[in-house]
């Protein structure tokens, strides 16, 4: 008898003396099967199942959405130009809106930073616009400042 004719629980008695059970068992869900043995084991071989989740988490992994990444106040260069020499405080929070970065250090200096970088590129848009103050009024803008760390 071959092993494709086999059903769960065959010892190699003619299908028509079996039991309808035992005949509608497949031999691939059948514990007792040699084929069965075989196939299972090597499913559930923790090697196996290791492998088995490695391949399927690159293959994942690679279709994984990034979000784009934006950070900070987007201004319009419009609207920095309309900056003047000479506003207060509260115009140019008006104008502008709450700076990102208000220093406690540096309580005359209003940071504006922007920060974005777009899904998966390696590419990254930085824009940084510095107000500072003296007795509530706009002294001195400095645009796209290089802000470097200290070395």
């Amino acid at each position: 008898m071959s092993l494709s004719n086999l059903r769960c629980g065959d010892s190699g008695v003619p299908r028509s003396t079996q039991s309808p059970s035992e005949v509608l068992c497949a031999p691939h869900y059948c514990p007792n099967s040699p084929v069965s043995s075989s196939v299972n084991t090597a499913i559930t071989s923790p090697l196996s199942r290791a492998s088995i989740l490695a391949a399927a988490g690159l293959w994942l992994s690679a279709c994984v959405y990034r979000i784009d990444i934006q950070q900070g106040n987007l201004l319009e260069e419009s609207t920095i130009d309309q900056v003047e020499i000479g506003m207060t405080h509260s115009q140019v929070r008006f104008l502008l809106g709450s700076p990102m970065v208000e220093d406690s250090f540096h309580q005359n200096r209003w940071d504006y930073t922007y920060y974005f970088q777009r899904g998966r590129s390696r590419d990254i848009e930085r824009r940084w616009f510095i107000v500072y103050f003296e007795e509530d009024r706009v002294v001195h803008l400095e645009k796209n400042a290089v802000i470097e760390p200290p070395s």
